[in-house]
């Protein structure tokens, strides 16, 4: 167990110091590296916070009981965000999404009635309870949303994720299971914490599973930006101006004119046997000359074509279902959470919206 303080310590700085590379990395700066690095550092004052907790400082400093309890309330918000912000290039910021910020100002708000009472009262409670968590007023309630709220983005998050195959996403959708397994493992924690069960032991996996989920973010993301340099340099001297147009009127002609989006197991290896181009520059090129993903890029087109079919008499006789086949979805729920992420309804909304 005295290991663990290290291993806090060790990740706390590593983070703040990986945050710092990655800012001035070659990544683009974009709201999803604003994303990311939000997460990144309050993920790196936690694992502080909770050195000091361990390391017995709050004894010492009982001001700073319960001062990160507000912004964990942060990081599950942030993760969704970030994960939302990669995967849907035309995702577009609302006034509504300030909505995921109203469970940090309101516990904010429900603790600052502790965060004014004397610091001798607060070093009194701590020192009559086994547990600062303890302290906190509402502490069930409070205990209760943390959870819950965490489950619920996770569950968004895996929804987002569980479709993805683009080798470029591929690092996003595993560090979105490692984000699934931290919450079950806090989950089950918090669950023994409840029942009046030791669990220690839980608690120290949990946190050193978060330690090791914000260096992978961080190494991942600054592989990916390492990539995407090395590739842009390689694939300008390749890809001459006239090269890159004859090329992208191939790719339009595949998409526009043969249709190959409506076979639901075309792959993007398929799509560089025809064009006879290596599969990690057309990978880069899909990202610069379209700003997309392969697979946002093929859902674009089949989700314009279900658009078209879905106002046309002669495939009424066809339901969702079949729409969805008809243009390259393997099923229904794919289709839906596609057409919604790019259009921002759902087919039935949007068949609704055009007969009003």
């Amino acid at each position: 167990m005295n290991l663990l303080p290290n291993l806090l310590l060790f990740g706390t700085f590593q983070g703040l110091i990986l945050a710092g590379v990655l800012l001035k990395s070659g990544l683009k700066k974009s709201a999803s590296l604003g994303f990311l690095l939000s997460v990144l550092v309050l993920s790196s004052g936690y694992l502080l916070y909770e050195y000091f907790v361990f390391e017995r400082y709050l004894k010492i400093y009982p001001h700073l009981i319960g001062v990160y309890l507000p912004v964990l309330f942060l990081i599950p918000p942030l993760i969704y965000g970030f994960v939302k912000l990669e995967l849907s290039y035309n995702y577009q910021w609302k006034p509504k999404h300030l909505l995921h910020l109203m469970p940090f100002f309101i516990v904010f708000l429900v603790m600052i009635p502790f965060y004014a009472s004397p610091m001798e009262d607060k070093l009194r409670l701590l020192l009559s309870h086994r547990s600062a968590w303890e302290l906190y007023p509402f502490r069930k309630i409070l205990s209760i949303s943390l959870w819950f709220s965490g489950v619920f983005y996770g569950i968004w998050i895996f929804q987002l994720v569980k479709d993805e195959k683009s080798k470029k996403v591929r690092w996003i959708k595993v560090f979105s299971y490692l984000f699934l397994g931290l919450l079950l493992s806090l989950l089950i924690a918090n669950s023994f914490t409840q029942a009046g069960v030791h669990h220690r032991e839980v608690m120290v996996f949990s946190l050193v599973t978060f330690s090791f989920l914000i260096h992978y973010i961080s190494f991942s993301a600054l592989q990916q930006s390492k990539i995407f340099s090395t590739s842009l340099s390689k694939s300008d001297n390749i890809l001459k101006d006239q090269t890159r147009i004859i090329l992208k009127a191939k790719i339009l002609s595949l998409l526009e004119e043969e249709k190959v989006f409506k076979n639901a197991k075309i792959s993007s290896d398929e799509f560089c046997e025809k064009l006879e181009i290596n599969k990690r520059y057309f990978s880069h090129f899909i990202n610069t000359e379209f700003n997309s993903s392969f697979t946002h890029f093929l859902n674009s087109y089949r989700i314009e074509e279900a658009k078209k079919m879905l106002l046309d008499d002669q495939y009424r006789h066809l339901n969702f279902t079949g729409i969805a086949n008809e243009v390259g979805f393997s099923n229904r729920n794919s289709f839906t959470r596609a057409f919604k992420r790019h259009t921002g309804i759902t087919p039935s909304q949007f068949v609704a919206i055009q007969k009003q």
